[in-house]
């Protein structure tokens, strides 16, 4: 089961995942993110991030404040990452029902090393796409149940690396 739950995590960063090459910026450099947020107690994604998977705007209030997302602190050591998103299926009355899911691996060095890479630098004489992709909204637990969102490395064009 544990091994279904990893392989579909990383399906689903996968999945989000695409682009074009370029030059790395090495650590230390302009565009590095600085560290994520550690938050304490993780409960669920119907509380953490309910508006999960929904196409947010600018205008969109948020339901709840987001903590700061940013690299992995070094002191901290995550043991488990959860995907939060939503699903439509069918409801009670015939209709459809949107509810939020949440999918948690535990084998998850695949993609702590993905994570740890550096963002590529943008720009330049690469050709990139104009498809819109949006990173599943995730988080990393420890094994206190302390929790963060890691920034998601981007390639040079500004999408999620292919790693």
């Amino acid at each position: 089961m544990r091994s279904s739950r990893t392989a579909l995590a990383v399906a689903l960063l996968g999945m989000a995942m695409g682009g074009c090459g370029g030059t790395e910026i090495g650590p230390g450099g302009a565009d590095e993110p600085a560290p994520a947020q550690i938050v304490d107690g993780w409960t669920s994604c119907a509380k953490e991030a309910p508006r999960a998977g929904e196409m947010i705007t600018e205008t969109s209030p948020p339901a709840v404040k987001e903590p700061t997302i940013g690299r992995i602190d070094p002191a901290f050591t995550p043991v488990a990452a959860v995907i939060c998103g939503r699903e439509i299926r069918p409801g009670p009355n015939g209709g459809q029902e949107q509810i939020a899911t949440e999918r948690r691996a535990e084998q998850i060095a695949p993609l702590l090393t993905a994570l740890r890479l550096p963002s590529e630098q943008t720009g330049g004489e690469v050709a990139c796409t104009l498809d819109m992709v949006i990173p599943p909204w995730l988080a990393l637990l420890d094994e206190r149940g302390r929790w963060l969102r890691p920034h998601i490395p981007t390639d040079s064009c500004g999408k999620p690396r292919g790693e």
